[in-house]
């Protein structure tokens, strides 16, 4: 839990955390500025140039802001005084969110390109109980519950991080409040009030796609004052695949991010994953090793890899710091590598099942390869294919026996 910070002060720990350290600043914020009245918005459309930015939003002019950066990397977007109850919507395609009480909008324009295009949008939002200054844990919690109703309902899916340790949603939440990483959230599993206030760490993430268009992390600060008054700030990040890709591949590579990546991550041992399962299992959950990622579409039309098909070192044989020890010491790593899972001889002990298959057990079963798919299913009925889907391999996996 953050303490003793202002509204501002979280804002520039959040914007140094994220890379976006400033340079020099060029910006209106005065106060004695009139703002918007409740009807108007900020428009806010990815690809579209900072000056078609600009143009869509000039009621609110006098909030921009330019951030001068190295060789032509400015930060541009707009900064409003604490306090503010400034609503924008954020289209793309099929759908538009609506984002509350923002704070700022900060976009990365580059001037070396022409008519260069805006590929990722950061949108720091407050959320606000009755009291403007405070908010109580119960209205923060109500609040996040209806942020990701509301998500769910528009077709958002949790999107798994080839990176992130394969575990259920049910674990990510144990993994949270027993200390770990709160980074791995599944909205998908709700978290309970007594639940969303018992995880320690100060920041939540979650990370979303909608389809294969575009990707949103979100994060979450709780700020507690001296006073005990609480702030919550929820910052958005929406992205394309590209730049989705990016957060990958060192900014070096960028030029050539697709065959990076492919080359980075296709040939074993890969560690980038065992870092993180090997905290999990310090802690004493378990690692599902038959859950796979989202597949990079990019990627796959381009290479051929496909990120469902990496081959991991196992953590309950090896641990993270053992790895680098050996990596260090030059010894072969073949003998810790996992085999490629084969689905066909999925253990229906385990609770999964594939398409076409008769279902092992009466209950409730999902699959990661279609929005909203958790439905009851009686023992022996067959398990639905969803051929030509954004995810790759359906497998489905068993939820409990209780609706």
């Amino acid at each position: 839990m953050m303490k003793h910070l202002t509204n501002k002060r979280i804002i520039v720990l959040i914007l140094t955390l994220m890379g976006l350290t400033t340079y020099v600043t060029c910006h209106s914020n005065n106060k004695d500025y009139v703002m918007p009245s409740p009807d108007q918005f900020l428009e806010l459309t990815l690809h579209v140039t900072a000056e078609e930015l600009y143009d869509k939003n000039v009621d609110f002019k006098n909030f921009q802001k330019l951030t001068k950066g190295p060789i032509g990397r400015d930060q541009k977007g707009f900064d409003f005084p604490t306090g503010s109850q400034v609503t924008a919507q954020f289209n793309y395609p099929n759908g538009q969110l609506i984002l509350n009480n923002v704070s700022f909008v900060n976009v990365m324009d580059d001037t070396r390109v022409k008519e260069y295009r805006l590929p990722d949008f950061t949108i720091a939002t407050f959320l606000r109980g009755k009291d403007p200054k405070n908010i109580t844990d119960k209205e923060a919690y109500e609040q996040v519950q209806t942020i990701f109703k509301q998500l769910e309902k528009q077709g958002w899916e949790y999107n798994f991080d080839f990176i992130a340790p394969r575990i259920t949603p049910k674990t990510a939440l144990d993994y949270a409040l027993a200390g770990g990483d709160a980074s791995y959230l599944d909205y998908r599993y709700p978290l309970s009030f007594e639940q969303f206030n018992q995880i320690t760490s100060y920041i939540h993430r979650w990370y979303l796609r909608h389809g294969t268009d575009i990707f949103l992390k979100i994060e979450m600060w709780r700020n507690v004052e001296d006073s005990g008054d609480t702030t919550i700030l929820f910052a958005y990040d929406f992205h394309d695949q590209l730049h989705e890709i990016y957060r990958h591949v060192e900014p070096e590579n960028h030029d050539r991010a697709l065959e990076s990546f492919a080359k980075q991550y296709s040939n074993p041992p890969f560690v980038a994953k065992l870092s993180s399962e090997s905290k999990v299992v310090a802690k004493g959950l378990t690692i599902d090793k038959y859950l796979t990622s989202y597949t990079f579409p990019l990627v796959k039309q381009k290479t051929g890899f496909d990120t469902q098909k990496i081959i991991n070192t196992d953590p309950y044989k090896l641990t993270y710091d053992e790895f680098l020890e050996k990596i260090d010491a030059g010894e072969d790593l073949t003998p810790y590598l996992e085999e490629q899972p084969e689905p066909e001889i999925t253990s229906q002990a385990k609770g999964r099942c594939l398409p076409n298959q008769p279902c092992p057990k009466s209950g409730y079963w999902f699959t990661q390869a279609k929005y909203d798919s958790r439905a009851y299913f009686k023992q022996g009925e067959r398990m639905p294919d969803y051929s030509n889907n954004n995810w790759g391999e359906v497998i489905w996996q068993f939820d409990g026996e209780q609706g």
